[in-house]
């Protein structure tokens, strides 16, 4: 038996010899990434029929964390799957496997392993910046720059479970002719969510540090 994980579902196959069907009930399981708990899922039918042959069953579930180090292992699963890297998860059957206890006690400590896929879509869809303002400054490698900008994130959780944003923190740095001028850093930005996936931020009065040194920041400067 194999299981693949794809968004939010996963598929049993199980070949056999002979035709046949039975009755799983409601499945229950666990999920573990390096022996931590990560997680369950359910399967969202309360009574499962599998038949000789592949069987594709939808789950649904949720990532929690009881204690520091199933938060650590549940982090280090977000960071692979936000950065493109593909996390091994461990599936198992507790003794609540199936709502049907008879059959449940005869699949308690089944482990399945699964391929977890990283995100396939840019976390950041696009980052506008909608207006811009400098404020002069008797400081050479010191201005003041006001702006408002309109980011787009794509969330990792599907179209209906947009992320909450209140506050961001950036750091972002000033390209001319493709070298670095400068850099802003902006913390604790209000943010405001306009739809699903689109948020909007302001900031006023915030530091641009210029290098003032190389021949792009003496160009830039002219």
């Amino acid at each position: 038996m194999s299981a693949t994980f794809c968004s939010r579902r996963f598929f049993l196959r199980q070949s056999v010899l002979a035709p046949f069907t039975i009755d799983l009930g409601q499945l229950h399981f666990s999920l573990q990434y390096n022996n931590w708990p990560i997680g369950y899922v359910e399967s969202t039918n309360d009574n499962i029929t599998i038949h000789s042959g592949e069987n594709a069953i939808q789950f649904f579930g949720e990532l929690q964390s009881i204690s520091s180090e199933s938060y650590n292992a549940l982090s280090t699963v977000i960071q692979n799957f936000l950065t493109g890297q593909t996390s091994k998860i461990e599936v198992l059957a507790g003794p609540n496997a199936t709502s049907y206890p008879l059959l449940a006690a005869g699949i308690v400590g089944l482990s399945l392993n699964v391929h977890m896929p990283p995100f396939s879509e840019q976390l950041i869809a696009s980052l506008i910046f909608k207006s811009m303002s400098l404020i002069p400054s008797t400081n050479t490698r010191n201005v003041m720059l006001s702006a408002s900008i309109t980011i787009k994130i794509n969330s990792p959780l599907g179209q209906q479970s947009p992320l909450n944003i209140q506050m961001m923190n950036m750091s972002v740095f000033l390209l001319y002719e493709n070298d670095s001028v400068g850099m802003l850093s902006v913390y604790q930005a209000p943010v405001k969510q306009l739809d699903a996936i689109t948020y909007e931020s302001q900031f006023n009065n915030k530091y641009l540090n210029l290098t003032g040194t190389g021949a792009a920041y003496e160009k830039f400067a002219r």
